[in-house]
């Protein structure tokens, strides 16, 4: 089986194609002096490969939540955007048809944040990064700014 060398400041992490590692420090464990050359490494990591106890499986990522509460997903937004959404959404009577539209859509969106049955959202939602997307449409954010608002 291959292994791959990746050397730093402390020594080096060998790698396995399989995903499996072992971390050597500084020093050869077996002279307890520093390591000569990658060639050293490689020669030890070869002796060692064979022993199934040096090898480490690799951790699975902590899964993340993505789930969180209305109104700690509408807190997230800064004061002078919930202004810009608030003047946006009280156009739905404009005479202007595309305000009256924007408005209409935004209102759709924020409905069901403000629905006080609703206890908690999901930011993968394709609802969440569609109403985002509109905000950045409409210039309310950025899609940077959106980007982080629905993160988890």
């Amino acid at each position: 089986m291959e292994i791959t060398v990746k050397e730093n400041l402390s020594g080096a992490t060998i790698v396995r194609e399989d995903g499996k590692f072992f971390v050597l420090g500084p020093q050869n464990p077996e002279t307890q002096t520093a390591w000569k050359s990658e060639a050293d490494i490689q020669e030890y990591a070869a002796k060692a490969s064979s022993n199934p106890y040096v090898w480490q499986t690799p951790s699975e990522p902590e899964p993340v939540n993505t789930v969180i509460s209305p109104t700690a997903f509408k807190r997230r937004f800064f004061p002078e955007e919930r202004v810009a959404i608030a003047t946006v959404r009280a156009k739905r009577t404009s005479s202007d048809p595309e305000e009256v539209q924007a408005a209409l859509l935004l209102d759709v969106f924020f409905e069901d944040l403000d629905d006080i049955r609703l206890t908690e959202m999901d930011l993968t939602d394709p609802t969440v990064e569609t109403g985002l997307g509109f905000l950045v449409h409409l210039g309310i954010i950025t899609q940077e700014r959106a980007d982080t608002l629905g993160a988890p």
